[in-house]
């Protein structure tokens, strides 16, 4: 078929194919778990700061969400607050060693 056709019966290959499954798993369970905390955590401070407008942005993809909250009742300083919340990327095994 292809020049290289006896590398698909290699042991090691079968290993790149093994860890390629488990980088994906984890990639998966990580982007869930992530979106978990996002929730628990902006939940959280919904219900302590009680907005009048609220709006969550994805910020590319896995790498966090950023809120806006607008509070009317608040002095003009701290009518609009905007906390970010990044992901944490030690949860994903293929950045770990990175870090």
């Amino acid at each position: 078929m292809f020049k290289y056709q006896h590398i698909i019966t290699t042991p090691l290959f079968f290993l790149f194919v093994a860890f390629s499954c488990l980088l994906s798993v984890v990639f998966y369970w990580g982007r869930r778990e992530n979106k978990r905390l996002f929730l628990a955590a902006f939940n959280d401070l919904v219900d302590v700061i009680k907005p009048d407008d609220q709006n969550f942005t994805n910020i590319g993809g896995l790498v966090g969400y950023h809120a806006n909250f607008i509070i009317n009742k608040m002095i003009a300083p701290l009518q609009k607050l905007m906390p970010p919340s990044p992901s944490f990327p030690g949860i994903l095994c293929s950045i770990y060693p990175f870090q």
